[in-house]
């Protein structure tokens, strides 16, 4: 089984963009993953929001924490990750949790709406895809949206939103996100 991402966290000022993305609304939100720009009825302007670090692994049981999984993102992958086409990060994972971890420098900004596209080469009817944002204050992970139709091979996008972002950023600015699958 392979979890395959097309992911990127980006700021935009509109909330109305076809792929995953955290956003920015009103110039407070975020962006997770790639974008398309081409049928946005007005322009935007995108902030300044840099990734952190970015990673994946396969491990038997969930982390706890936001340790950077095993397989941190090349250069190359965060390139990869920008648009929205068939370029995918993948991660096997046989008979454990195929992750990917997302951590992001969100900065000053107080709220924002997370998502994510990718797919899977195990069905989502099989085995559900989790989106999880890691709660600092209570230092939990707390599923926001899960992905328990469909088949596999098949784009689909997961997303949230935060109101407040207190909670979820660490002392640097930085909120953490994970999408995972388990391979049952």
């Amino acid at each position: 089984m392979s979890l395959l991402v097309k992911t990127n966290l980006e700021t935009m000022d509109y909330s109305f963009q076809a792929q995953p993305f955290v956003d920015v609304v009103g110039g407070n939100t975020i962006v997770i993953n790639g974008m398309d720009y081409s049928w946005m009825a007005q322009p935007f302007v995108r902030n300044n929001i840099f990734a952190a670090n970015y990673s994946r692994g396969n491990y038997a049981s969930l982390p706890s924490g936001v340790t950077d999984l095993e397989n941190i993102y090349t250069e190359q992958e965060m390139t990869d990750i920008v648009d929205d086409n068939s370029v995918r990060i993948t991660q096997d994972a046989t008979s454990e949790y195929a992750i990917h971890q997302y951590k992001n420098d969100v900065g000053t900004y107080p709220s924002g709406i997370f998502r994510w596209n990718g797919q899977s080469s195990l069905a989502p009817s099989s085995s559900p895809v989790v989106l999880q944002v890691y709660k600092v204050n209570g230092t939990t992970w707390e599923t926001k949206d899960t992905k328990s139709t469909g088949d596999a091979d098949t784009d689909f996008d997961l997303s949230f939103s935060l109101a407040d972002l207190t909670d979820y950023k660490d002392g640097d600015g930085i909120v953490t996100c994970r999408v995972y699958q388990q391979n049952v």
